[in-house]
């Protein structure tokens, strides 16, 4: 999963349900765009929500998967090319939420100010290599 995807699913949980704690766990290497995300839920809709680690990446699909988290953050992203693993996801009862063009288009637009404040935090090249993994997805 991109992080740009993590922000996207943590921003759409928040709207979903401001009401119960949002539960999210898994890949450490999404780990500070989801921290950053949640602060943002916490200070704009005084919402409940914790990050954890543990487990990883198979920790957060897992973690998904038996309803003892909400959002799982996994370093590996699911493609077209995973139809067996969006299916087997769908049939655990998660709703599998898949972008249009036109709607990654919106969100990019709307997310640029993350990327350019992460420019300056861990530099320009890295940030670029991650916007050219997202638009290949």
């Amino acid at each position: 999963m991109s992080k740009i995807t993590v922000i996207l699913t943590l921003l759409i949980a928040g709207v979903a349900d401001a009401s119960s704690p949002l539960r999210v766990n898994g890949s450490t290497t999404v780990n500070a765009v989801a921290a950053e995300a949640a602060e943002a839920l916490r200070a704009q809709k005084a919402m409940e929500v914790t990050v954890d680690t543990q487990g990883g990446s198979s920790g957060g699909i897992s973690g998904v998967g038996d309803g003892s988290i909400d959002v799982g953050m996994s370093s590996k992203g699911i493609t077209a090319e995973d139809p067996a693993l969006i299916e087997q996801t769908k049939a655990n009862g998660v709703e599998v939420i898949q972008l249009t063009p036109e709607q990654k288009a919106v969100f990019q637009a709307a997310t640029k100010d993350v990327y350019a404040k992460w420019k300056k935090t861990v530099g320009e090249a890295l940030v670029d290599k991650a916007e050219a993994a997202v638009a290949k997805r």
